[in-house]
């Protein structure tokens, strides 16, 4: 079995610096995934012999509008043994609704003061460091599913936009991780020990401004994408 991180949404009401979707950045996009997709996500499972953990996250999962409808839907896939365990990732700012209990859901998040994402838009290319293919996110986490399709991992989400490397997306659930050779010599995830060491035990608010500076892959990424290479993935991405 795989995991899996769901990302039904790429809305948030925080701007987390380091964001690795980009809300921060971006935040009035929403990308809500729609149920039928859910219900697709849950077929394609059922087929593929289940999901071991998925991670229902965005965004902020608790702003999708269907949120108890999507919850309610892999509860019932989680009942019906397609998926074993299901966390909800939050940031403990919305009331959690009312909703049926059960044993295979758990709650988890870190509110902003805790959290410690590392710099994303720094790329080891640019700054000479050697990469290893595969990190612990794909391993750990699992594969990445949003309103467009799966991808290697959920870093990957901001790496297709921005590179504009969106052929990398696929629509049926995948089984091994693809195009890693591209994807981790730019991710920062894929740094070494001492500097994700450096970071993972740092506070946002302890990141100096440059920090959160782009490299230069990056930098170019930024401006096409904010000169029409937005507009353009919204309007031709095809949807899961």
């Amino acid at each position: 079995m795989i995991n899996l991180e769901l990302n039904i949404t790429l809305q948030c009401n925080l701007g987390c610096p380091n964001c690795n979707r980009l809300c921060n950045m971006y935040p009035k996009r929403t990308e809500h995934m729609s149920v039928s997709q859910i219900t697709k996500f849950v077929d394609q499972a059922r087929f593929r012999f289940g999901v071991e953990n998925i991670k229902v996250l965005g965004g902020e999962p608790l702003l999708h509008p269907q949120f108890e409808e999507i919850y309610g839907i892999l509860v019932d896939a989680a009942e019906d043994g397609v998926i074993q365990n299901i966390k909800i990732e939050t940031n403990g700012t919305i009331p959690v609704p009312k909703l049926r209990k059960s044993k295979r859901v758990r709650w988890m998040g870190r509110t902003v003061k805790k959290k410690k994402h590392l710099p994303v838009l720094q790329s080891p290319k640019d700054m000479g460091v050697k990469t290893k293919l595969g990190c612990k996110q794909i391993s750990r986490c699992g594969f990445s599913l949003d309103k467009y399709g799966y991808l290697p991992c959920s870093t990957s989400i901001m790496i297709v936009r921005l590179l504009g490397w969106t052929s990398l997306y696929r629509h049926e659930l995948p089984t091994e991780p693809w195009a890693l050779e591209r994807l981790c010599p730019v991710c920062s995830f894929s740094m070494d020990k001492k500097w994700r060491d450096h970071y993972s035990g740092m506070k946002l608010s302890q990141h100096s401004d440059d920090d959160q500076l782009p490299t230069i892959t990056f930098q170019k990424a930024l401006e096409r994408w904010n000169n029409g290479g937005q507009d353009e993935f919204y309007r031709n991405q095809p949807e899961f």
